[in-house]
């Protein structure tokens, strides 16, 4: 299987495997796939879009790409709030107050509740 083969298909309109999805992850993570054909199939999913299974095989990978934690232990639903770097997270008082009112239990995350007690090291 070749990254190149893969962003082709994509850019051509056609729906990736799981197979060709997890290839694609772990090499971006093993730093076998190389940053501008990373960009490159992002710009085929940018104007192709990806289908239910395509997204649903990324999140997966992405996921298992770092350590997975088990919040069992919390009550509800669990969310969390990633940082953007800065300029764009001034909303945070608002999330939190909405999680708040569904019952979900933020705190995993650089600006959440338990900021520092969770951290997943992951090239994503």
């Amino acid at each position: 299987m070749r990254a190149v083969d893969i962003i082709r298909k994509k850019r051509q309109g056609g729906e990736l495997s799981r197979e060709e999805m997890v290839f694609l992850i772990r090499g971006y993570c093993a730093t076998t796939i190389p940053d501008y054909q990373m960009s490159a199939f992002l710009m085929a999913v940018t104007f192709r879009g990806m289908s239910q299974g395509e997204m649903a095989s990324m999140t997966e990978e992405m996921m298992r790409s770092g350590e997975v934690l088990d919040l069992g232990f919390l009550a509800g639903v669990k969310v969390d709030k990633h940082s953007t770097g800065g300029v764009g997270d001034k909303p945070l008082g608002c999330r939190r107050r909405a999680h708040c009112a569904h019952d979900c239990r933020p705190g995993f995350g650089p600006h959440g509740w338990n900021a520092g007690q969770a951290r997943i090291h992951s090239r994503f």
